[in-house]
């Protein structure tokens, strides 16, 4: 009769029959109870809600009635266990549904949140095992359903509003975790069989399929993470169930907490609920996901045929965009908190996913890379261990990279190449010549896409790191010739990136052409016939340029509409002049005695141009002191087996290098300028021939001794010392072959320019 009271039309009346049922109730127990203790709650709350204020502090009276009766009833230290697990089967479902957790009303969703967590932690755990299938779905909703609505809205404006979009997730996170619905959900998962988590499991996974808030989606996956480590292969006919949707949602999220939360969930329920096939399934797709081509290369050993793929490689035609890189990084993050979960589950599959792990690691965009270098760098404890290992593989991926159709895989597929050259070349050795004729074919043909330099990097790194092994296959004739056709093109970026790779090239090429090799392996004259044509005519173009008179540079900028549009420039001077001095070091002294006249021709008239700048300067000026240091005195024995640059042949430099310390203020290039004329006149020590040509030629006493001056007045005391020596060192060296008059008269010449410098 209460109970039908409550809901009388009367204010009066349902005022009066909450305040008797609140007294009716005390201290009855559950057999009494029973038969009306779900109507006692629905008639509760709805009273509670009543639009009557008096009627709703009346109800209120009544449901803080029915909270301790029902807390008393569900506690298994106050109540019989028959009794406990009556009053969950009620109460518990009933506070789970649309009138308590489901309500509009946020006081009556914190009542029915407070007796839920009170009642699953105080019922045993056979008691309460029924009815949590239907009950945890609830409270794991609840996590972010109890929050306060605006916290979605300031995390996703986080940004605007100058707040940490991460540190504020994580503030919500700690905060769900330690509240009592977090509480109750752990005693729920400590109570929960096998059977009665495989009945839940669908549930589950429509949670993570369908799940709102932060805080429910990563309480929803530490929760399956948690029932997973608890129950291992008891959970395995759920196992499919729960996989699916966990890892459809680490590439589907786009918060990263939920990622990561996703990822441990389905890495734990692989590692400790599946079966073998299920787990090998979830490593190839995990694995699979980044997309990665593999194409099985055959070693080229020293006698053997040119390396070539057994299989060409596949033309992956993957989408761009934002979802493919989701599903990479997904990869990647399965696979790290596989690892993390089971160091042994991982172990057994380290063969089929450290390779691909390397070659992700160099991915373009940065959350992949990240994913799958900690795959990589957690998965190996020794780099150049697992390189040895892996090599063959990794040689095929990289193989399969470079001829994607996709050119950010071929970029990140040529810096995981240029990385495994310079950690493990040796096991790259027979690998080599298949990866080298990849990079030419694409390096001198095909569009100029952006990051193409990139490729001459690493052909650049592999060649330096294989040169024993490329000299022989494809050879050195086909290996500089595809580096200079690249530096044919057009875009300047990319013919400076195919000069430096051909700088690197030459200098590991040095080794092979040194006298300790018998016979030498590398013809050092004809690696000189190949690469000096071009590199000398762009020397000649960068000093018709620089020698242009002003009024004819003007006109034709005036009249640059007519000049044709595919004009090539020259090639850049710094990188053509390590390429010469790189080129020059391996050169015979026959063949250098016979390039130096024009070379040295070129060098002493670009130093003495007024159209560059001081890097090219530079450039020119270490170029000149490579030159230098090759050469030798008249009476030297190097120069009378008649196969060393001749110290007279020098001579111009000196003129040029005196230039360049006249006309710059960059002490650095001035520095570099002295260093390399006091190398030049020390040459001219006991060569009478060089030693009066230098003093004959049209070098004004007062430019060296200005020369020295000005660098003794930037900090070069020392070598203006020096020049003063070599200077001295010219003019003792031609007394004493010819003391005649006009020997007298350059040396008094001399002998003023020495009294300025000591001066200066």
């Amino acid at each position: 009769s209460l109970l039908a009271d409550v809901g009388a039309r009367l204010w009066r009346v349902r005022q009066a029959a909450c305040a008797s049922l609140t007294d009716l109730l005390a201290g009855r127990r559950w057999p009494q109870l029973a038969p009306h203790m779900e109507q006692l709650w629905v008639m509760g709350l709805r009273a509670a809600d009543d639009v009557k204020e008096s009627v709703r502090g009346a109800a209120g009276g009544l449901v803080r009635s029915l909270r301790g009766l029902s807390l008393r009833l569900m506690d298994a230290a106050q109540s019989p266990a028959a009794d406990v697990a009556g009053c969950c089967s009620v109460v518990l479902p009933l506070l789970a549904g649309s009138q308590g957790l489901g309500s509009s009303v946020p006081e009556l969703r914190g009542v029915a949140a407070d007796v839920l967590c009170s009642g699953i932690k105080s019922a045993g755990s056979a008691q309460v095992l029924p009815v949590l299938p239907s009950v945890v779905p609830v409270l794991l909703e609840a996590l972010s359903g109890m929050e306060d609505a605006r916290l979605n809205y300031v995390e996703q404006h986080a940004e605007s509003i100058g707040l940490d979009a991460d540190q504020l997730a994580a503030a919500r996170l700690a905060a769900a975790r330690s509240s009592s619905i977090t509480e109750a959900l752990d005693a729920a998962s400590r109570a929960l069989t096998g059977p009665a988590a495989v009945e839940m499991a669908p549930a589950l996974a429509d949670l993570v399929r369908r799940g709102v808030g932060l805080s429910s989606k990563v309480g929803a996956a530490s929760f399956m993470r948690g029932l997973a480590a608890r129950l291992g292969q008891k959970l395995k006919p759920a196992a499919p169930t729960l996989l699916k949707p966990l890892v459809a949602g680490v590439a589907r999220e786009s918060s990263a907490p939920v990622k990561r939360a996703y990822a441990a969930a389905a890495a734990a329920v692989a590692a400790r609920c599946c079966g073998d096939k299920r787990r090998d399934k979830f490593v190839s797709d995990a694995v699979a996901s980044y997309g990665a081509v593999e194409v099985q290369l055959q070693p080229w050993r020293p006698g053997g045929d040119a390396a070539a793929a057994a299989a060409a490689p596949l033309a992956v035609d993957e989408p761009s965009g934002g979802g493919e890189d989701a599903a990479r990084q997904a990869g990647g993050l399965l696979l790290r908190e596989l690892l993390r979960e089971s160091s042994d589950t991982f172990n057994a599959y380290a063969a089929q996913v450290l390779p691909v792990a390397f070659v992700a690691s160099h991915d373009e965009v940065a959350a992949v890379a990240s994913a799958w270098a900690a795959v990589w760098s957690q998965g190996c404890p020794s780099e150049p261990a697992a390189l040895r290992l892996h090599a063959a593989e990794l040689a095929g991926l990289l193989a399969g990279g470079l001829g994607s159709s996709a050119w950010p895989r071929k970029r990140a597929a040529a810096k995981a190449l240029s990385a495994l050259a310079e950690v493990a070349p040796d096991q790259l050795g027979p690998y080599s010549p298949a990866l080298a004729q990849l990079l030419l074919a694409e390096a001198s043909g095909g569009r100029l896409w952006e990051g193409k330099e990139g490729l001459m990097a690493c052909l650049g790194g592999l060649g330096a790191a294989c040169a024993a092994t490329l000299v022989q296959q494809p050879g050195v004739d086909v290996l500089l010739g595809g580096l200079l056709s690249a530096a044919a093109r057009k875009k300047t970026s990319y013919r400076a990136a195919a000069l430096a790779a051909m700088q690197k090239v030459l200098v590991a090429l040095l080794p092979l052409t040194c006298a300790t090799t018998t016979p030498a392996v590398v013809d050092g004259s004809a690696v000189w016939g190949t690469v000096s044509p071009p590199l000398l005519d762009a020397l000649q173009q960068h000093l018709a340029a620089a020698s242009a008179p002003a009024p004819a540079a003007k006109a034709e900028a005036a009249a640059g509409a007519a000049e044709p549009a595919d004009e090539v420039k020259p090639l850049p001077l710094p990188e053509t002049c390590s390429c010469l001095g790189a080129a020059w070091k391996l050169t015979p002294d026959a063949a250098r005695a016979a390039a130096a006249p024009l070379l040295v021709k070129l060098l002493s008239g670009l130093m003495a141009a007024a159209g560059l700048s001081w890097t090219n300067w530079l450039a020119v000026v270490t170029l000149a002191q490579v030159v230098v240091e090759a050469a030798a005195p008249a009476g030297s024995s190097a120069a009378a087996a008649g196969g060393s640059v001749p110290a007279a042949a020098c001579v111009p430099l000196a003129g040029g290098l005196v230039h360049v310390i006249q006309h710059n203020t960059i002490s650095q290039l001035r520095g570099k300028c002295l260093e390399v004329l006091v190398q030049l006149l020390q040459t001219f020590e006991g060569d009478a021939e060089a030693s009066l040509a230098f003093l004959s030629a049209d070098v004004d006493a007062s430019n060296i001794s200005g020369a020295g001056g000005e660098s003794a007045a930037t900090g070069g005391g020392a070598g203006s010392s020096s020049l003063s020596s070599a200077v001295a060192c010219c003019m003792a060296t031609v007394a004493s072959q010819d003391p005649s008059a006009a020997h007298t008269a350059l040396a008094g010449r001399a002998t003023a320019v020495l009294q300025r410098l000591n001066n200066t």
